[in-house]
């Protein structure tokens, strides 16, 4: 029986899928950041390689993967020839596609959004904002356009990087008296364990994890949102405006002012609230009043999945209802 292996990476974790020809799931695994350019090469690598191995190991341990069946594969994220390597190496996988963030996102709802919205599948934006952010879209006649993910130091605004990033700022201006009292000050220190906030300068400046603290940041300043800071709702606002740019200049690029379409939000961010909720979708509908803002309901690597499923001819509607039933009883593919 043939067997499809999914693998997506990220800058904070990185996903891995095997499902065998009738859409059961068996075998499932996870790791850390897998993105180069945040974690480094040799982090990276390993992240990838335990995702793998453990979703593959649990494949074997079902009774699967020993008959020599085919094995069709696909990645997704920032991939790196030696994570289709890893992939090649512990499978056996002979057919390794790899896809944008942004298919891989707009294949994992096709399967349910077709059924549930009176939407067109063939016009779509979808929005990335895990830690960077990006927006790519593509109108009716097949042009397709991708805008931001210009990494953490050019832009990635409204990504958790950038949204950790502020919150940190706004601390430290309060700590200075330079800007408004704030309990994300109070809030970093508890999170990252520091006696006092100075202790952030050699943490930022003098480790190699310290942009990946300050991602990991983003979920605090949720938090302080949500029990009312003004400065924290403040950030998650101009997170939102952010995201909502991004997809008003695909939009205009588009010619889709006058369409009806989904736009799809993943990403951690997306789970910040309504101060980020409100603002991404008042910027969309100025641009767009048909367009319809959709929270995916599954990480991308269930959408890496359906396209490596896609790759050996097989339609993942066929198998969704098996599929979607496993899918939800495995907590970490699930958005929300």
């Amino acid at each position: 029986m043939a067997l499809f292996v999914a693998l997506d990476s990220g800058g904070t974790k990185t996903l891995c899928l095997v499902v065998d020809g009738e859409g059961r799931l068996v075998g499932s695994g996870s790791g850390g950041g897998a993105n180069p350019n945040l974690v480094g090469e040799v982090t990276a690598r390993e992240s990838v390689r335990r995702a793998v191995e453990q979703a593959w190991a649990r494949a074997i341990a079902q009774g699967h993967g020993h008959d020599g069946g085919p094995v069709w594969a696909a990645l997704s994220g920032p991939s790196t020839a030696e994570a289709e390597s890893i992939l090649r190496e512990v499978t056996g996988a002979t057919t390794v596609q790899r896809i944008s963030e942004s298919e891989a996102a707009w294949a994992g709802v096709r399967p349910w959004i077709g059924r549930e919205y009176d939407l067109p599948l063939d016009i779509v934006i979808t929005v990335d904002a895990g830690t960077g952010s990006t927006a790519s879209g593509r109108n009716r006649a097949g042009d397709r356009v991708t805008v931001g993910g210009w990494g953490w130091l050019l832009g990635d605004e409204g990504g958790g990087f950038w949204v950790g990033l502020q919150g940190v700022r706004a601390a430290v201006y309060g700590e200075d008296g330079r800007g408004e009292p704030t309990q994300l000050a109070e809030a970093i220190r508890r999170t990252l364990g520091l006696s006092r906030l100075w202790e952030l300068v050699p943490m930022v400046y003098g480790s190699a994890e310290g942009r990946q603290r300050i991602a990991s940041l983003a979920p605090v300043v949720a938090d302080v949102a949500r029990a009312g800071d003004v400065v924290a709702r403040g950030i998650l606002g101009d997170a939102g405006r952010q995201l909502g740019t991004m997809v008003v200049a695909v939009v205009q690029r588009l010619h889709l002012e006058d369409e009806a379409f989904a736009v799809v939000m993943f990403g951690s961010v997306f789970k910040a609230g309504p101060a980020l909720l409100g603002a991404f979708r008042s910027t969309v509908s100025e641009a767009a009043h048909r367009a319809v803002p959709v929270v995916a309901r599954y990480e991308s690597v269930v959408g890496t999945l359906v396209s490596a499923m896609a790759c050996a001819g097989v339609d993942a509607a066929e198998v969704w209802p098996r599929l979607e039933a496993d899918l939800a009883a495995t907590p970490r593919v699930l958005v929300a």
